[in-house]
Parts: C-alpha cells; sequence; structure tokens
C-alpha cells in the first residue's frame, strides 16, 4: 500500500477521450471484463515548471503573483516547519515509503539527516497572513490524542527540534506508522528513516509528484493501457517525448522479469531525469495533447501499432511498424485518457480553439441507436470561456463525432 496521500495537488485527470473512428453500437458489457479487452491510450503530462521545486504548500495567505500558489504566513519562521501548515512538510503521522524502480522493488534512501524541526498548530481552520507567526502558536512539545496513536501509545510526546532525542528517546507510533516494529512506539531509527525517506522522495512539489507517479504505475498489469508522456514545456513547442506504445511486456513470465531497458524501464527513467525550471503553459500543453489525439496516421495513437517515436501532434505519412494499416482499420472502441500531473498553477498563452465548449450543446451520433445529445448543465457548464474544462470537452465531443 502506498501511504503518502498528497493533500492539496498534483493529480489532475485533465481530458477523457472516446475513440476517434466511426461509432460502432455502445457496448453492452464491460470493456475490462473482456479476456481481449483494448488496451486503452494514455497521454501523461508532467508538469516541469519551477514552482513544482517548491517546498510549500500552503492554503491560506496571499496569491503569490509569479505563480507558485498561496504564500501562507507572511513570518514563515514555524509555518514552514509545520505540517499542520505547510503541506509538504514532514509529518511524522504519515509513513514516507521509499520511491519504487520500475519493478516495483524500494529504492534505497541517499540522505544522511538526524535533526530536524516540527511544529504542531494549537489552532485548525483559515488562517491569515499574519497569524501563526510566533512560537506560542504552537506545541512544544505536541501530545497525540488517543485517537491519533495506535492502543497504548498514549503519554508519548513528539519533540519540536529532534535534536533533543538520544538513542533511547520513544516517539509516538501514529496509527498509520506500521514502519515501527514496537506494538506502542516509533524508536529513533525508525524515526529517522521515515524522515530520511521523505527529504529523499516527498521534499518538493515535483519530488513528491514523481514518487507518487512510479509507485502507482509500477503497479499496472503488463500490456494494460499503451502509455505516451510528455513534459508540459515539450507540449508546449508540440511535441510528446514519447508517443503511445505497449507499457510493459505482456509476454515475459515470471520468474524472468522485463529488462529495464524496456517501455516500463524507459518510462521510469525519464520520470526521473526530469527538472523543473520552465514556465507552466498547461492549458496549451492539454490542447496540444487533443491535437495529438486528431491524428489518424498509422504511426499515431489509433493505430494497432502506434510508433512511439512519432511524437509530433500532426498527422504524418507513417514509417512505423504498422505503416500499412489503414485508417480505416483502427479500433474503434479504444478509448484514450489524458492525465495532466501538476500543482495547479498556469500561464503562458491561453488557446481559443475551445471557446467556450462546455456551455455549448452538441449531438453524438451512434452507428445505430439514439444520439447522445449533450445539455450544458452543472457540474460542466461553465460561463468562462478557454478553460481547461472547455479544453477537455471541445475534444470529447470532437472524437466521437467528426468522422
Amino acid at each position: 500500500m502506498f501511504h503518502f496521500k498528497p493533500k492539496n495537488v498534483l493529480l489532475t485527470l485533465s481530458l477523457a477521450a472516446a475513440a476517434h473512428t466511426t461509432l460502432a453500437a455502445i457496448s453492452q458489457e464491460p470493456l475490462l471484463n473482456r479476456p481481449n479487452t483494448v488496451p486503452p491510450n494514455l497521454a501523461l503530462v508532467l508538469d516541469t515548471s519551477g514552482s513544482m521545486n517548491a517546498s510549500y504548500i500552503y492554503q491560506y495567505g496571499d496569491i503569490d503573483g509569479s505563480g507558485m500558489g498561496m504564500t501562507g504566513p507572511d513570518d514563515d519562521t514555524y509555518a514552514k516547519y509545520s505540517p499542520d501548515v505547510n503541506m509538504i512538510y514532514y509529518n511524522p503521522k504519515t509513513r514516507y515509503l521509499p520511491r519504487v524502480d520500475y519493478l516495483g522493488n524500494p529504492k534505497a534512501t541517499s540522505t544522511s539527516t538526524s535533526n530536524w524541526k516540527t511544529y504542531f498548530r494549537k489552532t485548525t481552520g483559515a488562517y491569515t497572513k499574519t497569524q501563526l507567526d510566533k512560537a506560542s502558536d504552537y506545541y512544544d512539545p505536541y501530545t497525540p490524542t488517543t485517537a491519533e496513536v495506535v492502543s497504548g501509545g498514549t503519554g508519548i510526546t513528539y519533540p519540536v527540534n529532534t535534536s533533543s532525542a538520544v538513542s533511547s528517546t520513544k516517539f509516538p507510533k501514529f496509527v498509520a506508522r506500521d514502519d515501527c516494529a514496537n506494538t506502542t512506539y516509533c524508536t529513533r531509527t525508525e524515526e529517522r528513516q521515515n524522515h530520511k525517506n521523505w527529504v529523499d522522495w516527498y521534499d518538493t512539489r515535483g519530488s513528491m509528484a514523481v514518487t507518487g507517479i512510479l509507485a502507482a504505475f509500477a503497479t499496472l498489469k503488463p500490456g494494460a493501457i499503451r502509455l505516451g508522456y510528455g513534459t508540459i514545456g515539450g507540449l508546449d513547442s508540440g511535441n510528446l517525448s514519447r508517443g503511445v506504445s505497449l507499457y510493459g511486456d505482456p509476454t515475459v513470465v515470471a520468474p524472468t522479469v522485463e529488462p529495464a531497458t524496456g517501455t516500463k524501464g524507459k518510462f521510469f527513467d525519464w520520470m526521473e531525469a526530469q527538472t523543473f525550471t520552465t514556465s507552466t503553459p498547461n492549458l496549451t500543453a492539454i490542447n496540444n495533447v487533443g491535437k495529438y489525439f486528431e491524428r489518424t496516421d498509422s504511426d499515431g495513437p489509433w493505430a494497432t501499432l502506434p510508433n512511439a517515436g512519432s511524437t509530433g501532434i500532426s498527422t504524418v505519412t507513417a514509417t512505423g511498424p504498422g505503416k500499412n494499416e489503414a485508417s480505416k482499420d483502427h479500433a474503434s472502441c479504444r478509448r484514450s485518457f489524458s492525465m495532466l500531473v501538476t500543482d495547479g498553477y498556469s500561464n503562458g498563452a491561453v488557446p481559443t480553439t475551445a471557446g467556450n465548449a462546455d456551455n455549448t450543446g452538441f449531438s453524438i451520433l451512434p452507428a445505430v441507436g439514439l444520439p447522445f445529445v449533450y445539455t450544458p448543465s452543472a457540474p460542466y457548464r461553465g460561463v468562462d470561456k478557454n478553460t481547461m474544462a472547455d479544453i477537455a470537452m471541445y475534444y470529447w465531443g470532437r472524437f466521437a463525432y467528426r468522422h
């Protein structure tokens, strides 16, 4: 089980697209229950903007005009070290699992760390930028409630500064801390290891995002999806890093394992190689994913054997393994999705293609039966134009009826 759960940001499902070819009759049985289900396409888009290097996520304060989000308390002397205020900061109530490799094996931590500060807030709820700026706003030490710790674990406090801890110091065993061997407390060694895991794999928005994605993708059944991926910066220029292809090799049977040079290993290497330095053209990136899914050539995402090296958003003359396949032979039942992983802030150009798509009605005509009619209504309808929701609705509708 992956215990760490980001509270505020990072995983945004941005676009779900129906198959782009001529619609057949709607299936009357779940596609995933079929023995030979057509693997869906997934285009994963990673936000590699500078804000993903930030080591904080605040819920209140001023809005940072540079696109970093809420600023939190003006004086963050204490707040930045509080898991109750800074949603990224180390929280001993959470077990931080190590990042995993493409086979799902935990990676060793590399950071050497011994002492840190932890301020638990005395109050709850919203705060202003001029609050939570004094030591007296936080517990010293913190005494967990009975509900927060395991049975028999009450009465053990958590220090503000772990420099006061010696090798025999007991730390509270919070209910999620199943990494601690003793039934009622955590040792200093166990607490330090949990903190090391956080420092190595979770202490920034970007690091946390990569760790979470890899944990999820390590468990995917080989051949269950066809994965393409790219960054918002790359898509701003019109290209994925890799076009869709089968994720994992379903022909590999245990105890044999897929080599690191396979599609899973390449994806993991790509994820861990990313740096966070660009601007944040999220809208353009997702609009261009929509264009990628409009491709009709047999190097593109609808082909039976797509060309992973064909990463552009425009239809091309196919040169890959399925180049001789006619577009009419592409599977009409293949579902396709885009997932944008982001801290939620966007700048840059705003594509105007979608307009106010989620507030505009349309019909989808199936091969047989009654048409599907989209009538603008909650929760989809919005009054603003060219939003992320408009882009998603625009391409969802186009894929379904443009042929």
